[in-house]
């Protein structure tokens, strides 16, 4: 079958080979859609010079091309540095977008609503189509970091924007149901607005430590493997393990870093039965998981509205059963329930949660789950393979609907 698109532009404003979850997922997005385009142009941004080369040879391997701008390294640097680094970026997108002209954009959602405004903005210009690849929705999420009750006029306008980006958007694609009913609740047309639940693919090494089963005589040990920051709502987890003594054979193992790791480790590092492990390599991570006896999940109240927990995926593809403090009203929370394998609590008072999570713990050390076969059904139902080839086919579907 022939080419249906064109030229196909996917802009983000990571890319492979730079360390960003979505960078790498990108990366296999971008190499099923070769045979669905006659040309493939990658725009985002890079600043080590060996990434661009790396970049460039992996393009020239698949026959993409790809296009760098260096913003600067904004992991060190102050908010306004930060800003700046995206306007740069978003001026060059656009300037680059239209003098390419693509048929078909497929954009992400970094920087947040800028990339969706210009994607809208270089179609409305050119008669372009687009795919707009929401990780997670702004501004509510905005809302729900700073925990307001009430929008500001900003965050209003900033909402209305973004609603005719989705509006006119050829597809639109997010994680959860959760996140396409905070869309839906923009009072947009279903009909108009075509919002699909397309959740992210599962990377997995091809070996791996065996899955360690729940037994009696062994630590029953919560890990958490991720960013610590606000949206994560760690202390919570951590007032739970305070209520937890430290010979229950309960642990907790709390892997990563972010902006709260510090404040969190001088307030509950010295309960013998937490450890605070650092960031640590995708491998060590994957190692962890599959010696750990549950997954550690924890969100602000709101934010599986905004967003969804990748990690609930990464501890799924390695048998996990999972801690969820999450909002118990959420389609995610209803989701977990429904698979047996999860304990989320219906209150936050942390003496009632402890007591929820030895029971818990008590459940699956009488009934061990067999997380060989979690962990097939899992990977089997959103390995790459599986989600991949789902993506790649919207940009034909955007083509067709360009014509």
């Amino acid at each position: 079958m022939p080419p249906i698109v064109g030229h196909l532009a996917i802009t983000h404003r990571y890319f492979w080979p730079e360390s960003h979850p979505y960078a790498d997922m990108l990366a296999q997005i971008a190499e099923a859609t070769t045979g669905k385009a006659d040309r493939v142009t990658v725009l985002s941004t890079a600043h080590d010079p060996d990434d661009i080369r790396r970049r460039a040879d992996w393009g020239a391997t698949h026959g993409i091309r790809t296009e760098s701008i260096d913003v600067g390294d904004v992991r060190t640097v102050g908010a306004g540095a930060k800003v700046a680094s995206h306007v740069r970026y978003v001026a060059w997108l656009f300037q680059r977008l239209m003098h390419l002209r693509p048929d078909v954009i497929w954009v992400g959602s970094t920087p947040p609503m800028i990339a969706g405004l210009v994607a809208w903005l270089v179609s409305r210009l050119t008669g372009s189509t687009y795919v707009y690849h929401l990780q997670d929705i702004h501004p509510e999420a905005l809302d729900v970091q700073q925990r307001r009750g009430r929008r500001s006029p900003a965050t209003r306008i900033a909402r209305a924007i973004d609603r005719r980006t989705v509006e006119d958007a050829a597809i639109v694609v997010v994680l959860s149901d959760d996140m396409r009913q905070t869309l839906l609740d923009r009072d947009m047309d279903p009909v108009q607005a075509d919002i699909r639940v397309i959740n992210n693919f599962v990377q997995v090494p091809e070996t791996t430590e065996p899955l360690r089963s729940i037994r009696p005589d062994q630590p029953f040990v919560l890990l958490f493997a991720g960013r610590i920051g606000p949206f994560q709502r760690l202390e919570s987890v951590l007032e739970v393990a305070l209520r937890v003594a430290s010979d229950e054979g309960i642990a907790f193992d709390i892997m990563g870093d972010g902006p709260c790791r510090s404040d969190l480790e001088a307030k509950y590092g010295h309960l013998g039965h937490v450890r605070f492990l650092g960031q640590r390599p995708r491998a060590e991570a994957h190692a962890a998981m599959c010696r750990a006896s549950c997954g550690i999940v924890s969100l602000l109240p709101g934010i599986t509205e905004v967003a969804y927990p990748s990690k609930i995926i990464d501890y799924g593809a390695f048998g996990l059963p999972i801690f969820a403090m999450v909002d118990p009203s959420s389609e995610l929370a209803r989701s977990l329930r429904r698979q047996g394998m999860a304990f989320v609590p219906e209150h936050d008072d942390p003496h009632v949660v402890a007591q929820g999570l030895r029971a818990f713990r008590d459940r699956l050390v009488a009934h061990p789950p067999d997380r060989d076969a979690l962990a097939s059904d899992v990977r089997r139902r959103v390995s790459a393979d599986v989600v991949v080839p789902q993506l790649a086919a919207l940009v034909c579907e955007a083509g067709m609907r360009r014509r």
